[in-house]
């Protein structure tokens, strides 16, 4: 048998330079890659004189002493004209010991997780936020994220059926109604696009409709339109006793009659302090177009409050918890309505347009047109529709006060009293 060398040591190979090689007897020699990676090679000879070499470990996963041994039973088994196991082949066989079926199983799985909602959500998102505008791509994935993928992301797309989703979106109903329709578009548009992709057969569509309780005497977003329940509803709003930022907003969903949506996402670069309103950009808009938003002075004076709350985030409603974004999420402002405030089913905050359409119109003769641009209701061509982005500015402003004023006197009407100024009511 070769004699092993004595000289080299464990030091020696822990100190081997990359791209060099260290001979440690017996046909063993450590070799260190550029990467420094070192790696155990042995020379052999068979009893017919032919040669080999084979790798049989890592340094230092496998010690000098370690792999004297493996070359001398490499050497052996070459002597014997036995079968040369290397590092690689052991490897390959180890893998190879698992039975049909386990190999069938971990394939199964791994072609489930690609499948899965989760996975192939995140994949219709990148692809929807081609097409779609920032703001439109951020709420499908914060419903997607938030409710969606927690609920069903494990479910396998190819087999998802109607029953599957139905009690996860009752779910999401019973905490966020207006959220929970929305999760229903989206995932009637993640199975669309999985059919697309052949994920899905061609007539596997979901059948979702009534899976939502409906109230057979509501067709509209709940929406408190009698003066003095809305007196009731402003006088609570104003006595909220929770996050200040929450109540704020919900403050200013009212003065400004703003999609929820919108108002939570406004920064501080959209406020316009010379003209005293807030500059929507087209982008964050429905209909596409800038929108004007005249303050009224009590909006004017929550915005100084708001101030000290201002953050690195740069938005006016700055989230107030961990919520996996840097604003308010409009989610809050209805829970705190409907289980802070007591309002459930009698009024959303997406009914403050509806209020404000109703009541403004009714109890101050608000002129129909300038109610509907301050809605952002715009209509006609898109010639008119840009001078209407400005349209009836002084008016509107005129009515924004009016509006703040006389709900500040509904406030009062239902507390008994005088009215005060927000910062006493508080």
């Amino acid at each position: 048998m070769p004699q092993i060398a004595k000289g080299v040591t464990d030091l020696m190979c822990a100190n081997l330079k990359p791209a060099s090689s260290l001979a440690c007897g017996a046909g063993l020699y450590l070799v260190s890659a550029k990467s420094g990676r070192k790696s155990w090679f042995v020379r052999y000879s068979h009893a017919d004189g032919t040669r080999g070499k084979v790798l049989i470990g890592y340094y230092p996963a496998m010690s000098l002493a370690e792999a004297r041994l493996v070359a001398e039973k490499t050497h052996e088994s070459a002597f014997k004209g036995e079968e040369i196991v290397g590092y690689m082949l052991k490897k390959r066989r180890a893998k190879d010991t698992r039975t049909e079926q386990e190999q069938r199983i971990e394939r199964e799985k791994a072609e489930a997780i690609a499948n899965s909602f989760a996975v192939v959500s995140e994949a219709w998102l990148k692809y929807k936020k081609l097409s779609w505008d920032a703001a439109t791509a951020q709420r499908a994935a914060d419903a997607v994220r938030q409710y969606l993928q927690p609920a069903i992301g494990d479910m396998d797309m190819r087999t998802l059926r109607s029953k599957d989703v139905s009690g996860p979106l009752q779910d999401i109903f019973a905490k966020v109604p207006a959220t929970a329709a929305k999760c229903r578009q989206y995932l009637q548009g993640i199975v669309s696009y999985c059919i697309l992709h052949g994920i899905r057969d061609d007539d596997s569509l979901l059948n979702l409709r009534g899976v939502f309780p409906k109230n057979k005497n509501e067709r509209h977003h709940p929406a408190i339109t009698a003066p003095a329940a809305f007196g009731r509803l402003w006088l609570a709003i104003r006595g909220y006793g929770g996050s200040h930022t929450v109540r704020a907003a919900l403050m200013f969903c009212a003065w400004t009659a703003l999609r929820p949506g919108a108002l939570v996402e406004t920064t501080w670069a959209e406020y316009d302090d010379d003209s005293a309103m807030f500059i929507i950009p087209g982008s964050r808009m429905k209909m596409g177009f800038d929108h004007l938003v005249p303050l009224p002075r009590q909006a004017l004076d929550m915005l100084e409050e708001l101030r000290q709350y201002r953050d690195d985030s740069g938005y006016v409603f700055p989230a107030v918890a961990r919520q996996g974004r840097a604003h308010i999420h409009r989610d809050s402002l209805s829970k705190a309505l409907r289980e802070e405030l007591g309002f459930r089913g009698q009024h959303v905050t997406h009914g403050f347009r509806a209020s404000f359409r109703t009541l403004a119109r009714e109890r101050l003769g608000g002129d129909v047109d300038v109610l509907e641009r301050q809605l952002a209701h715009v209509s006609g061509d898109r010639v008119r529709k840009a001078y209407d982005r400005a349209a009836f500015i002084d008016k509107r402003r005129e009515v924004a006060q009016q509006w703040a004023d006389w709900l500040d006197e509904q406030a009062a009407i239902a507390k008994g009293g005088n009215v005060k100024p927000l910062r006493e009511a508080v």
